[in-house]
Formats: structure tokens, sequence, C-alpha cells
């Protein structure tokens, strides 16, 4: 018995180490093929070269149309204002007369902090609202490009 059994156990170390080897090479190639879907869910490389182009569009042009993809495909609640503004491409400006938007709205808090983007190439300005640090009640759907 103690002589079958060494031979087994080399075998069966010696071939759970070639498998190993296999399917470790075998799977990273893999992973890498397959992470294509993954980068499209997440944003990928050819979501980023589009919001790139987006970025560069709304600031060389002030192209409203730019305005409205970055907004409605990259801009989310919780992003911070510095996040929006590297989205966008410039910083945000701080509105001192935030009170009024705030009144008119029953969706914010006198400390929520109004900050402006723009203006696009048709004299609109876009203003978002963040609670502590954070984008709050934001609807990608409110801006639509202006001719859609």
């Amino acid at each position: 018995m103690g002589m079958d059994s060494k031979p087994s156990i080399r075998h069966f170390a010696i071939t759970s180490f070639a498998i190993l080897i296999v399917w470790t090479s075998g799977c990273s190639s893999a992973l890498r093929s397959d992470m294509s879907p993954f980068k499209a869910f997440r944003g990928g490389d050819e979501s980023e070269k589009v919001a790139t182009e987006m970025r560069q569009r709304f600031l060389v042009e002030r192209d409203s149309k730019a305005l409205a993809w970055l907004l409605q495909n990259r801009v989310h609640n919780e992003q911070t204002v510095h996040e929006v503004g590297q989205i966008l491409g410039e910083p945000g400006e701080r509105l001192s007369n935030d009170g009024e938007y705030k009144r008119h709205s029953g969706f914010y808090y006198e400390t929520d902090v109004g900050y402006q983007w723009g203006p696009d190439q048709n004299g609109r300005s876009i203003v978002l609202f963040f609670r502590d640090g954070k984008l709050v009640h934001f609807d990608p759907k409110e801006f639509r490009s202006p001719e859609s």
C-alpha cells in the first residue's frame, strides 16, 4: 500500500499543478477578452472617448447637445461639486443668490448649496444643488438636448 499511494499522490500533485498552470494562463487571457462587456457596463474605453469628445465640444463650442449628453450620461446624485466639475470640464460657480431656487422648488433645504455651470451656446446655464457636499435631486431626464 505504501508504494502504490506515493506515485498516486505524486501523480495527483503534478496533474493538479499542470491544471492550475493551464487554467490560470487560459483564465487571464479569457478575463482580458471578457472584460470588454464589463468595460461597456462601467463606462469602458469607447464611452470614455465619447465623454471626452462631448466635454471638449461643450468647453470649446459651448455645445448644448454636448452639455445635455454629459448631464444625461455622466452626472448622477451623490457626486461632489468637484466630480461634476471634472465631468463638465470646468468648475461650478457658487451661487450667492440660490435662495430663490430653493424657495420655489420644494425639494431643497436652506442649507443646500447651488452651483452654476454654463452658459451654453444658447445662453442657458444649469444650476445643480448639493447637500453636505453631494449632488441631490438630480434627474438626468430634465436635461434633454434642446433639439430632442
